[in-house]
């Protein structure tokens, strides 16, 4: 009898495999860091990096679009969940950069132009008109966030596919690029969210 290869199968257990070594490798406690707290930065080099958010906000970010599409799908039914110092905390969000630094404060300290995470944010919680005094409240719930890296200048020609790796394996909500764990609705949702408008 002729054997058959399935391509497909063979090609999710290699990637598979290479998510759980992007794992291990953001497991090192000196990469997960409190933001805005923490000296221990993102270095000036290629990572691969993801967002770790309080439950209490994590649920109330997606609380209106469930209520407002009256869809009943729970967003963060498949998130990834983690205890950090006693509290449960969900990983809504994987990047790449090239300069980790960089991208931490974009995410972290900028304004809402300056990142797709804040826009998300920002989107979500306050709505599409841009008040540049409501960047603090975008902020202050960042800075209830962990972020965790590992660092990957060695393979830097490689990280733009690994990260699509991870985000294809993984369940990160507020990817919306690429990503095949979210629905279209949300995805929709999430878009419309992040079209800001400038006020001034």
């Amino acid at each position: 009898m002729e054997s058959t290869v399935c391509f497909q199968q063979l090609l999710k257990d290699q990637c598979a495999v290479i998510v759980d070594e992007v794992m291990k490798g953001m497991t090192d406690k000196k990469h997960l860091i409190k933001v805005g707290v923490n000296k221990n930065l993102p270095p000036h080099k290629p990572i691969l990096y993801r967002w770790w958010f309080p439950a209490k906000f994590a649920k109330s970010l997606v609380s209106a679009y469930q209520q407002e599409m009256h869809d009943n799908e729970d967003v963060l039914a498949n998130v990834e969940k983690r205890k950090i110092k006693g509290m449960e905390y969900y990983a809504l969000y994987f990047g790449k950069s090239n300069n980790g630094w960089r991208r931490y404060n974009q995410h972290a300290s900028k304004n809402v132009y300056s990142s797709t995470l804040r826009q998300t944010i920002y989107g979500l919680c306050i709505g599409n008109e841009y008040v540049e005094a409501n960047e603090l409240q975008v902020t202050k719930i960042l800075n209830t966030c962990y972020c965790e890296w590992i660092d990957f200048s060695n393979e830097g020609n490689l990280i733009e596919c690994i990260e699509g790796i991870c985000i294809v394996l993984g369940n990160y909500p507020f990817n919306i690029e690429g990503n095949p764990s979210i629905c279209d609705k949300w995805r929709k949702y999430i878009k419309n969210k992040r079209k800001i408008k400038n006020a001034r």
